[in-house]
């Protein structure tokens, strides 16, 4: 049984798996010490991603990380290369299979951590999303923190503002992780940007 993240969506509402966000952090710390990378190969079938564990001249307490990724994925134990897959189940223990969500759903996601005005909800213009149910110190902070209020945010305040209806939205300046959050959002609108551009039909109108 695979591991999955924690979604605040109506539909999807659902407590992290907490090995979900162990393996997370600790494939993080063997990134920062240059023990963990992923590189891209071309195969028949189209371009394919490959996760490396790089087991020389690391030290134990790496190694012994790496090994409790390994574990926690079920993967081999021996192998330093693992295929990335889309799917719910790995082929063997060589493979990492991921489901990733949509634009969508991340959009989603990123939502929940919108200050939603106490008068749209009692009004029935949207619904406010709860708590993911993860455990206590589990699962990840919102991606992106957005305030509200009906008197727009001073200049230096605000990192970027909208007005929206009768009310004020904004991310804080000084809200480092909320300003990565919404940067990494703008990144993803550029991959799905960089497809080809499909021409539109050409409407004709003959002359009587």
């Amino acid at each position: 049984m695979g591991s999955h993240a924690s979604s605040r969506t109506e539909l999807g509402r659902r407590a992290g798996d907490p090995d979900f966000y162990r393996v997370l952090s600790m494939l993080r710390e063997l990134q920062a010490s240059d023990s963990f990378g992923i590189r891209v190969e071309e195969t028949k079938g189209g371009a394919g991603g490959i996760m490396v564990f790089r087991g020389r001249h690391v030290e134990d307490a790496t190694a012994a990380t790496a090994q409790k990724v390994r574990e926690l994925l079920h993967l081999s134990p021996n192998a330093e290369e693992f295929r990335l897959a889309f799917g719910a189940v790995p082929e063997d223990d060589k493979e990492i299979a991921m489901l990733t969500r949509s634009m969508m759903e991340i959009l989603a996601e990123a939502s929940a951590g919108v200050e939603i005005p106490a008068s749209d909800v009692d009004e029935g213009r949207v619904s406010k999303m709860g708590a993911p149910g993860a455990s206590e110190g589990v699962g990840p902070r919102f991606l992106i923190r957005v305030h509200s209020s009906t008197s727009k945010p001073e200049a230096d305040e605000a990192f970027t503002a909208v007005r929206y209806r009768n009310y004020w939205f904004w991310v804080d300046d000084r809200d480092l992780s909320s300003k990565r959050g919404l940067g990494f959002l703008m990144m993803l609108f550029t991959l799905v940007e960089s497809g080809p551009t499909v021409a539109p039909p050409v409407l004709s109108i003959s002359k009587p």
